[in-house]
C-alpha cells in the first residue's frame, strides 16, 4: 500500500506536465488511468492489514477511523484545491498533494512494522493454526444452548458470534474441500451479495464525489471558493459519522453484548436505508430545491452512508479474515465498475430537464434495494476464495 501511495503521488505530481506535450487530452487520460491503477491497492491492502492486526470486536472502530481519515482527505482536497487554483494556479494543487503523499509514504515505511511470516502467532492470538476440534466444540456448545432453552435472545446472539468466529477459524485452516471449485460454488451467493452491496456503495461514492460541485453550479452556486466549501461539507460529515459509527458498533458489541452479525446488519442497514430516505427531498423537489436544502440532503446521505465502514467493510473481514484482501479487491472492482457506469449515466442525465432529480431517485432506489438484499440474504457464514 505504501508503495502504491508513492507511485500515485509521483503520477499526480507529473500530471501538470501534460499541458506541454502534443495531444494533452490523451496523456491526461493515460495519467488518470495510471493513477487509478496505482490507487487500486489501497482498499484491499488496508482490509487485509486490518483483518490480520485488529481483533474482531474492534474492527468496526478501526475501519471507521481508517475510512474517516480517507474522507477527511476528500474534505481537505475540495477545500484547498480552489484556493490553490485561484492563488497559485491549478498545477500547484497536483504538486502539493504529491509532495504530501511522498512524505507520508516515507514516514509510513519507517513506522509500519513488516509482518514476519516466519514467526508463529503469539499465544491467545487469532491465527490460521487453530485447533481442528474448534468446529466440533462450537457445535457442541450450540447444542447445549438449544437443549437448555433458557438463554435470552441477546445471549444466544453473543454466543453465536463466538461460534461463528470459531467455525470460521477452523474452516479457514482445516475444512479445505478436495476441489477448490466446491468452495467457490458454495460461496458464490454470498460473494455476489457482497459485490452488489459494494457496488451500491461505489455508485453513491462516485456519483457524489464527481457531481456535487456540478450540481451546486446547476443550482446557482458559481463562486469557486463557495462551491468548494459546500462540496466539502458532505465529506466532512462522512468523516465524522464514520468515526462515530465505529465507536457505536464496538459499544453495541462489547458493551451491550450484541453479536457481531447483528451489529454488522444494523450498521449496514443504516448505511442504506438512511441515504435512501435522505435523498427523497432532492429526488422529488425537481428544480425547486434550494441550495441549503440540497446541501443538507447530500450531507445527510453521505453521513449515513459512512455507517457502511462499521457494517459492510468490517463484516467482510469477519467472514473472510484469511482472504479479506482478495475478497475486497473483487468487491472493490465491482464497486468501481458500477461507479463508472453511474458517472456515465449521470453525465447523460445532467443535460436533461429534471435530470439531477432522476439521478437522485435512481440512487435512492439502489440504496433501498441494497437495504432489502442485505437483510434478506446476509448470512454471517465464512467465505473463502
Amino acid at each position: 500500500m505504501l508503495m502504491g501511495l508513492a507511485i500515485w503521488s509521483v503520477i499526480s505530481g507529473l500530471t501538470p506536465l501534460v499541458r506541454h506535450v502534443d495531444n494533452p487530452l490523451l496523456w491526461l487520460t493515460v495519467a488518470r488511468v495510471a493513477l487509478g491503477l496505482a490507487q487500486s491497492c489501497a482498499a484491499p491492502a488496508a482490509s487485509a492489514a486490518s483483518a490480520q492486526w485488529v481483533p474482531a470486536e474492534k474492527r468496526g472502530r478501526a475501519m471507521s477511523i481508517l475510512y474517516g481519515c480517507f474522507n477527511a482527505g476528500s474534505v481537505l482536497s475540495m477545500a484547498l484545491t480552489p484556493i490553490f487554483a485561484t492563488e497559485l494556479g491549478w498545477p500547484s494543487a497536483f504538486r502539493s498533494f504529491a509532495i504530501v503523499g511522498l512524505i507520508w509514504a516515507a514516514v509510513g515505511w519507517k513506522i509500519v512494522p513488516a509482518r514476519d511470516y516466519s514467526k508463529k502467532a503469539p499465544a491467545g492470538a487469532v491465527s490460521q493454526e487453530q485447533s481442528p476440534n474448534s468446529n466440533s466444540k462450537a457445535a457442541e456448545l450450540s447444542q447445549e444452548l438449544q437443549a437448555a432453552g433458557k438463554a435470552s435472545t441477546s445471549s444466544v446472539d453473543a454466543v453465536s458470534s463466538h461460534i461463528l468466529g470459531a467455525a470460521q477459524g477452523a474452516y479457514s485452516s482445516n475444512a479445505k474441500p478436495r476441489k477448490q471449485e466446491e468452495v467457490i460454488e458454495r460461496n458464490w451467493p454470498q460473494i455476489l451479495l457482497l459485490c452488489w452491496t459494494h457496488g451500491v456503495i461505489g455508485w453513491g461514492f462516485f456519483i457524489f464525489g464527481t457531481w456535487i460541485p456540478t450540481y451546486l453550479d446547476y443550482l446557482g452556486v458559481t463562486n469557486l471558493k463557495t462551491a468548494g466549501f459546500l462540496s466539502a461539507l458532505p465529506w466532512a460529515a462522512t468523516a465524522t459519522a464514520a468515526v462515530l459509527a465505529g465507536l457505536l458498533a464496538d459499544k453495541l458489541q462489547t458493551g451491550l453484548g450484541w453479536s457481531t452479525v447483528r451489529v454488522r446488519r444494523v450498521m449496514q442497514s443504516a448505511a442504506t436505508l438512511g441515504p435512501a430516505l435522505a435523498l427523497v427531498p432532492v429526488a422529488l423537489g425537481k428544480d425547486q430545491v434550494s441550495v441549503p436544502l440540497a446541501v443538507a440532503c447530500l450531507t445527510g446521505t453521505l453521513a449515513l452512508q459512512a455507517f457502511c465502514y462499521a457494517g459492510f467493510h468490517a463484516y467482510l473481514q469477519d467472514v473472510a479474515s484469511a482472504d479479506a484482501g482478495k475478497l475486497l479487491g473483487l468487491t472493490n472492482s465491482a464497486s468501481t465498475s458500477v461507479g463508472i457506469i453511474g458517472n456515465l449515466i449521470t453525465g447523460q442525465l445532467a443535460g436533461m430537464h429534471h435530470g439531477y432529480s432522476i439521478m437522485f431517485a435512481i440512487t435512492a432506489m439502489l440504496y433501498f434495494g441494497s437495504f432489502c438484499t442485505w437483510n434478506l440474504f446476509m448470512k454471517g457464514a465464512p467465505v473463502r476464495l
